[in-house]
């Protein structure tokens, strides 16, 4: 069994969503060069992840989930709004969608301690996500002057980023390609191959059609 958790694409430029969010007036800094709490409604929180900072959830959270001036759905829009106004060098979007986390969850994204929204980057532009807050007047977009790629974690809504496994030995079925699965199937389905019984706590599902059964 061979696999990898995720893909590769270069990277030509950093895309800094702390500061569009902070031109937007979501994310405020203060004189220390530090998030001030007490006045952010929405921050990065790295990954491609934005967290809504709301009330009885985080330490000096403002917003809640009422209507009126810091209602968190309002805050939601206002985050899609300042992340898909940014563009490129090119001029043209560098953000494709803001989507709620939530909608990918059966692939790992979101759960109690994730974000509520996921920055989804238009595909092999060379565009990547940089966590720097910066001062005031620091540019969203910066040339990766130093060249080469980026990968990790696996990124919603970018094929190419995600990973593969090749699995091969008597116990597997020759030429089946199965097009969606995710990393916690492969431990399930090997152990399947050599009739070990699965453990309480796996969360992955076998892969029957990878099986010489």
């Amino acid at each position: 069994m061979l696999s990898t958790d995720h893909g590769f694409e270069p990277q030509y430029h950093s895309l800094y969503p702390a500061r569009a969010l902070r031109d937007a007036g979501l994310t405020v800094i203060d004189a220390n060069g530090t998030l001030d709490a007490s006045r952010t409604k929405a921050f990065y929180a790295g990954s491609g992840v934005i967290r809504v900072n709301r009330r009885g959830v985080y330490a000096g959270g403002i917003v809640g989930k009422i209507p009126g001036k810091r209602d968190y759905t309002d805050v939601i829009g206002q985050v899609r709004q300042a992340l898909l106004r940014v563009r490129g060098v090119d001029g043209e979007r560098v953000v494709k969608r803001v989507v709620r986390s939530k909608r990918f969850r059966r692939e790992g994204v979101g759960g109690p301690h994730g974000g509520e929204l996921h920055i989804v980057l238009y595909p092999n532009r060379g565009y990547y996500w940089a966590s720097d807050l910066a001062p005031a007047g620091a540019p969203v977009i910066e040339a990766n002057t130093s060249g080469g790629g980026w990968h990790g974690n696996r990124v919603v809504g970018n094929p190419s980023m995600q990973g593969f496994a090749v699995l091969g030995g008597d116990q597997f079925a020759d030429d089946v390609v199965i097009r969606q699965a995710r990393s916690i199937d492969l431990t399930p389905t090997a152990a399947a191959a050599v009739s070990i019984p699965p453990a309480e706590h796996w969360r992955g599902r076998v892969l029957r059609a990878a099986l010489d059964e």
